[in-house]
């Protein structure tokens, strides 16, 4: 009976042997369960700086110097093959599109956001300057008090400014919107003003006249044209759209020469942000170095080399143990002899990819890794690898359990006659 255990002990060895066989050609062989770092101010370095853009505090507005992302990849067995060619075509689908994707799309969330409040305190600002101006050249001479105290005694501060600003950024923020009808907004709320500071003595009657309202129109159209939101038709850009439009002046002036002229225009129905999202991505493709895609390339030849030496000892030690159970007085110490070493060291590798790299990377060596050099937004990416090894170093363990199990068994079944 103890003999008939052994043998279906072997048996059960084999059918691990063949599972690792399985996993190892099933199971990704490198993926990555990862999270990036974005610098804010490297993302605020793309904004011209203007006299309306110069007091941007991105890290204010965001709440935060930082933001973080999370990043995973998974290269299959075939595309590890593709890679080992050096298919640079792959490579950046696989290991930087996919997730240029994810870390673009919550980008444009923070951008969203910085665009948002930037434009309207700077809308709210430059309203309250051309306001003051107004006041100043509308009071009487009789008047002896300063713009900033006729506007206080007028109950005109942030609150009326933010609502002023709002009004301006929506009109000049909706489709279809032009120079002219963003002044309307703006001169009817600054006669709104001028008529309240008429009613209190504090402006002269009429002082806002048709020379100083072209003056404010002719102000408007140069910060517009200085913010290059007019398009040819004389509609605008909507202001939204306006770090985006920075984002891909500014790479397309970094990527000129380097990338054909056609892949820098925007593309037939491509919004300014599809347009900003696909130069970005272009721009990362064009910064990765050689080194980067040699490295994945050798790695990629490593890993199936490896895959396949691994494979082989487990088919090794499968047939072994067929043999074994088939034929369990035969001497099979040759086949042993080979068999001992061979798993020995595929045991100690597939249990060095799998268990050790994981905990390594995750637990041990600091999982930092500055790319702040690249002058891209990204600054630092955490990596935590997976590799094909990390099943199979399961089974290992398992496998030889049932080894050592099946050792003893035999020792007990054949006494010395065991092997």
């Amino acid at each position: 009976m103890m003999k008939l255990i052994t043998r279906i002990f072997n048996l059960v060895i084999a059918a691990t042997a063949v599972v690792a066989t399985v996993l190892l050609f099933s199971l990704a062989p490198l993926s990555f369960n990862s999270k990036v770092v974005v610098a804010v101010d490297t993302i605020a370095q793309a904004v011209p700086e203007t006299d309306y853009t110069k007091n941007i505090n991105a890290k204010e507005l965001l709440g935060t110097d930082e933001i973080q992302v999370g990043v995973k990849f998974s290269m299959s067995f075939d595309d590890i093959k593709k890679a080992k060619e050096g298919d640079k075509k792959l490579m950046n689908e696989r290991l930087l599109k996919e997730n240029l994707d994810g870390v673009l799309d919550t980008l444009d969330k923070a951008i969203d956001v910085l665009a948002d409040n930037t434009i309207r305190t700077s809308l709210k600002k430059t309203i309250s300057e051309e306001t003051k101006k107004q006041i100043a050249n509308a009071k009487p001479d009789s008047i002896d008090k300063t713009p900033e105290q006729i506007l206080e005694l007028l109950d005109i501060g942030e609150s009326y400014y933010k609502n002023f600003a709002n009004a301006l950024y929506n009109e000049a923020n909706r489709k279809g919107s032009t120079v002219d009808s963003v002044s309307t907004v703006l001169l009817d709320q600054t006669g709104e003003i001028l008529m309240k500071a008429e009613k209190s003595g504090f402006a002269q009657a009429g002082s806002f006249t048709e020379e100083q309202k072209q003056a404010v129109k002719n102000g408007l159209n140069t910060i517009l044209t200085q913010l290059e939101i007019i398009n040819e038709d004389g509609t605008l850009k909507p202001l939204s759209d306006l770090p985006y439009m920075y984002a891909i002046k500014y790479v397309q002036k970094e990527l000129t020469g380097k990338v054909s002229a056609n892949e820098l225009k925007a593309k037939t129905n491509e919004t300014t942000r599809q347009h900003s999202d696909r130069l970005l991505e272009l721009y990362v493709f064009n910064l990765m170095p050689d080194a980067f895609y040699n490295t994945v390339k050798y790695i990629s030849i490593g890993i199936i080399i490896a895959i396949y030496i691994l494979a082989g000892i487990w088919i090794f030690l499968a047939l072994y143990e067929v043999l074994a159970a088939i034929f369990p007085k035969t001497n099979l110490k040759v086949m042993k002899g080979f068999l001992i070493p061979l798993f020995t060291i595929g045991a100690i590798l597939q249990i060095a990819l799998g268990f050790v790299l994981t905990g390594v990377f995750k637990y041990v060596i600091p999982n930092n890794f500055d790319l702040s050099t690249f002058n891209i937004p990204v600054k630092q990416a955490i990596l935590v690898p997976r590799t094909f090894a990390l099943g199979t170093s399961i089974v290992v363990i398992v496998t030889i359990v049932l080894l050592f199990v099946n050792l003893i068994l035999k020792s007990i079944a054949y006494g010395d006659e065991a092997e």
